[in-house]
């Protein structure tokens, strides 16, 4: 299967106007942000997602993995650069307009800025968090587990899922490294393991229609039904198995897209990176300068973060890429 498949585009970029929403929702408190049911919000549901698209691209990218150096490297490189130019720009604006707003901040936690960590630990003691979501540190964690995962899953996948599923049952009331139990670590590594499962034979099982309706069915009575009863850890096993159905129906909704938006859809997809890390901040700023208060304010408001987020991603790459072609050639001339 191709890694470029714009059905997987359709699926992150999906995902990220949920998550954005999400966020959206969350500061203005005004829109909805949790199922009807009394299932966990939105935003869990479809960070899942991105868990299982994460593990099902590198598998389908790596079978194996052959050079641990190379692999980590091209990760670093996929993750860091944007994360540092972005950083340092958020930083730079904030400074200028509110001051040293980091004082309180310990210089000891400064390191986990540096490794992408400083969001996934923010809840658990201060540290120079601005951009990124605690999403950011977790799939740095899957990134550096992943050689290890897919040596095992090579040797015996089901034995490895087992062991995973096994470890996440147990630290359900003692998250590792994050209060939450839906972002503890292997939450997120067995929804990561859930996609390299399906990126492991994708005929077989992520286009297996038998799967798909499944998926299908269960989504389906995920979103319609309630709890019984007021249970943490059954929410949290039942929001973590929408979030891999999600992911495989929205792999076959996106399959179906008409081939002139997938051009479109593919190029927004793209962005879903920097719209990640930088959207939450843009959010926030958009909201103190629009002040909605109607519900047709909310939308249009909405509407507009969306428009500004992914202008703000695109220009970005755009001025990135002028960048880098300019500095290539410069050094190609030296030479």
């Amino acid at each position: 299967m191709k890694q470029k498949d714009p059905a997987f585009h359709f699926v992150r970029l999906f995902a990220t106007l949920v998550i954005i929403y999400y966020h959206y929702s969350i500061e203005l408190n005004l829109l909805p942000v949790t199922l009807a049911n009394g299932k966990s919000g939105l935003g869990f549901l479809f960070v899942t997602v991105f868990f299982v698209l994460s593990g099902c691209l590198l598998r389908i990218r790596y079978p194996a993995v052959t050079d641990i150096r190379v692999f980590y490297q091209k990760r670093a490189e996929s993750v860091f650069p944007d994360f540092y130019i972005l950083y340092l720009l958020i930083f730079g604006v904030r400074y200028v307009f509110s001051g040293c707003f980091f004082a309180d901040r310990p210089i000891a936690t400064l390191p986990l800025t540096l490794l992408g960590l400083d969001g996934y630990l923010s809840s658990a003691f201060p540290t120079w968090y601005l951009i990124g979501e605690w999403f950011l540190g977790a799939i740095i964690i899957m990134y550096v587990l992943f050689p290890l995962l897919t040596f095992f899953n090579n040797r015996s996948e089901w034995l490895t899922t087992g062991m995973i599923l096994f470890l996440f049952l147990i630290f359900q009331k003692r998250p590792l490294l994050s209060p939450s139990p839906l972002s503890n670590v292997f939450s997120c590594l067995i929804c990561f393991e859930a996609g390299m499962l399906l990126g492991k034979d994708t005929e077989k099982r992520l286009k297996n229609p038998i799967i798909r309706i499944a998926a299908a069915v269960y989504c389906l009575i995920y979103f319609l039904t309630a709890l019984p009863f007021n249970d943490m850890r059954l929410d949290q096993i039942l929001t973590l198995a929408a979030g891999v159905g999600m992911f495989i129906l929205l792999y076959a909704l996106g399959s179906r897209m008409p081939k002139k938006t997938e051009h479109f859809v593919s190029l927004l997809g793209s962005l879903s990176y920097i719209v990640f890390l930088v959207h939450h901040v843009m959010v926030i700023q958009l909201i103190k300068i629009c002040r909605p208060g109607t519900l047709y304010q909310s939308v249009m408001v909405l509407l507009a973060c969306y428009v500004f987020v992914f202008l703000f991603a695109y220009i970005y790459k755009k001025i990135k890429s002028s960048v880098q072609k300019s500095l290539i050639f410069l050094l190609h001339v030296k030479r």
